[in-house]
C-alpha cells in the first residue's frame, strides 16, 4: 500500500496525539465547515466534557486541560449551528449545557460528538 506524504503526516500527527484514525479522511470531519454542517442536522449520541479554565484552574476540578478553544469565529458558527438544530439544542439543555459555554466539539469516527464546555 502506497501512502501519500499528507496521509502519512496525518497519521503521524494523530499517533503523536494519541488519536486512533480509521481513515485519513476522518480528520476532515472536524474541519470547521464539516463540523458546522454535522451540527445543523445531528441527532445522535453525544458526550459532554467540562474543561478547566486554563488561566485560573478554579472553575472545575476535573476534566481535560489540553482541549484548545476554537477561534472565536469558529465557535460562533458552531454555536449558531447548534441553535439551528432544535433537537440537539433541547438535548444539550436537558443535560444542563448552555450553548454559550460550548468552546469546542469533535466528531468521532462512529458519528458521535463530544462537546467541550467551559
Amino acid at each position: 500500500m502506497h501512502l501519500r506524504k499528507p496521509s502519512l503526516l496525518a497519521f503521524a500527527v494523530a499517533a503523536t496525539l494519541g488519536i486512533t484514525v480509521v481513515h485519513a479522511d476522518g480528520l476532515s470531519a472536524n474541519s470547521p465547515a464539516a463540523l458546522e454542517k454535522s451540527l445543523r442536522t445531528f441527532n445522535g449520541h453525544f458526550d459532554v466534557e467540562y474543561v478547566h479554565n486554563r488561566l485560573t484552574l478554579n472553575d472545575r476540578t476535573d476534566g481535560p486541560l489540553g482541549i484548545p478553544d476554537r477561534p472565536l469565529e469558529e465557535i460562533q458558527r458552531m454555536r449558531s449551528a447548534i441553535r439551528d438544530n432544535k433537537d440537539l439544542l433541547g438535548n444539550l439543555t436537558q443535560k444542563g449545557v448552555a450553548v454559550r459555554d460550548v468552546i469546542n466539539a469533535y466528531q468521532a469516527a462512529d458519528g458521535s460528538i463530544t462537546f467541550y464546555v467551559r
